[in-house]
């Protein structure tokens, strides 16, 4: 769970130490009940979706958290939101082992592993940002940018995939 979760307990919710603890293991409960889930059965959906549908969950989640009444329903938000933290991390590699060429895949999955290093980065970011503007603010702007940076990639992506299937079928 991202370090953001401290300063929203305490300031917000104005919970003690060990249920800003609770709070910061939702997202992290939710996020192993919906990995349970993914490998219990096939996906109904495509991976597509899972990728940009779990980061959109959860990133809209986040969103919503600091502005929820009470602090229950924002632990019970986190935990659906790990539901969406799951479908990413499952399809991160997934897509690339599936989808890559060959000739490529190792480069490509070198790269995720930079990516996904550049998190201390984007925890720096936030931090950064509340300084100025206060935790919760920060965490809503960083989140609306992922959420609409997600969007966007969504889609592309999309469209693609629809030109694709359109030139097969010529």
């Amino acid at each position: 769970m991202p370090r953001w979760v401290a300063p929203i307990g305490r300031m917000v919710f104005q919970v003690s130490p060990a249920l800003v603890g609770v709070l910061a293991a939702s997202e992290a409960v939710g996020a192993f009940l919906g990995g349970a889930l993914l490998t219990s059965r096939e996906p109904a959906i495509s991976g597509r979706v899972l990728m940009v549908g779990g980061s959109l969950l959860y990133l809209g989640c986040v969103m919503a958290m600091p502005l929820v009444p009470a602090f229950w329903l924002a632990c019970v938000l986190l935990a659906v939101g790990g539901f969406g933290s799951a479908a990413f991390a499952n399809m991160q590699t997934s897509l690339v082992v599936l989808h890559a060429p060959m000739h490529i895949r190792s480069r490509l999955m070198g790269l995720l592993t930079v990516c996904i290093g550049m998190g201390p980065l984007g925890i720096l970011l936030v931090g950064l940002v509340a300084d100025f503007a206060g935790p919760m603010l920060a965490i809503d702007m960083v989140a609306a940018a992922g959420f609409v940076s997600v969007c966007g990639i969504g889609l592309v992506w999309r469209k693609r995939e629809v030109k694709m299937i359109l030139s097969a079928k010529r």
